[in-house]
């Protein structure tokens, strides 16, 4: 696969990433809220858009390219946030395998 090179200067967004932290509430289910994890340099791409059809509403799913440096605790399940936007991470890569930068493929949520 071809691979352009990143600019390390579009890294320009910052970023929480956080994880998803589950506490048993004592009735035999979870309490679900996010924990930081770290504060990110990212660049964000907007890649598609599309509808999807719920109970009469039709609601925009947005998927972004987030790219920010290289780091071994970005994984799949994992959110980023940034002034009040939530970008659900879906999958992560090393784009050249050189552990310099991730590329994450994530949805806003809306």
């Amino acid at each position: 696969m071809a691979y352009s090179s990143v600019d390390p200067g579009k890294l320009r967004h910052r970023l929480s990433l956080e994880f998803q932290n589950e506490q048993p509430d004592g009735s035999g289910g979870f309490e679900t809220d996010w924990k930081l994890v770290a504060d990110v340099w990212g660049a964000i791409e907007p890649v598609t858009i599309s509808r999807q059809m719920e109970v009469g509403t039709e609601n925009p799913q947005i998927a972004h390219k987030i790219t920010i440096r290289w780091r071994d605790d970005c994984l799949p399940q994992m959110r980023f946030t940034k002034s009040g936007r939530v970008f659900l991470i879906n999958t992560v890569f090393d784009p050249d395998e050189t552990k310099r930068y991730l590329i994450c493929s994530c949805e806003e949520l809306i």
